[in-house]
Order: structure tokens, then sequence, then C-alpha cells
């Protein structure tokens, strides 16, 4: 996570970051990347890359480390797939080949071209 000294919710977030986009499939970007994370997205930057926040703490047991791994591959799988699904709606998936950022999901998620070349 990167180092943020106040912690937004969601709808602060929305309002700094995404105020061009529909609140309510921001909300559920946010909402798809908590669930599958178990833990609150607020506080991260758009920037901020998919694979930290989604990683496991870090352990010193290498019992829970492995774990962690195969969790988070699991998270990244259900992100992956339900982020797949969505952009085949939108009929955008070849316009998205790396979803690297929460900017990059939020954005996706509401159906926009990326920005970049991905």
């Amino acid at each position: 996570m990167s180092d943020v000294s106040v912690t937004r919710t969601r709808n602060e977030m929305i309002q700094l970051f995404w105020p061009d986009l529909p609140e309510a499939d921001v909300l559920e970007a946010l909402q798809i990347i908590e669930d599958a994370c178990e833990r609150s997205v607020a506080g991260h930057l758009p920037s901020d890359r998919l694979d930290d926040i989604t990683k496991s703490p870090d352990t010193r047991n290498p019992l829970r480390w492995v774990s962690g791994q195969v969790g988070q591959g699991d998270i990244q799988f259900e992100l992956s797939r339900a982020l797949t699904k969505r952009l085949k709606h939108y009929n955008i998936a070849a316009a998205w080949k790396r979803v690297q950022t929460l900017d990059e999901f939020v954005r996706a998620w509401c159906g926009q071209q990326p920005t970049r070349v991905t």
C-alpha cells in the first residue's frame, strides 16, 4: 500500500480519482477487489499495483508464506476472471492486454479504453 497519511473512504476516492466515471460502476469495481482480498482498498492510490493490493501480509513462517502465495494467486485469478467477463460485455477485452494498477482495473471495469498501450 502506498504511504498515505490519510485513509480515504471509497466515496472520497471516487470524488478525488474517478469523478468522470459512473459512481455505481466504480463502487462495484472497488467492492469486487475488497471481496476478493477480504480487506479495504481505502487508502490506496490509483497508481498502486494490484499485485501489491492483493499481496498477503509478510511473514517469516514458511507455511503461512506458501498459503499466502496460493491465496494471492487465487485472488488474482478471481479478479482477472471477473474483469475479463466484464470486458467481454463491453467488447473491449482485446484492448486491455494487461491491467496492473487500481486505476486501470477501475477504468477497465467501467468500460473505458486504455489510455496507454497495455
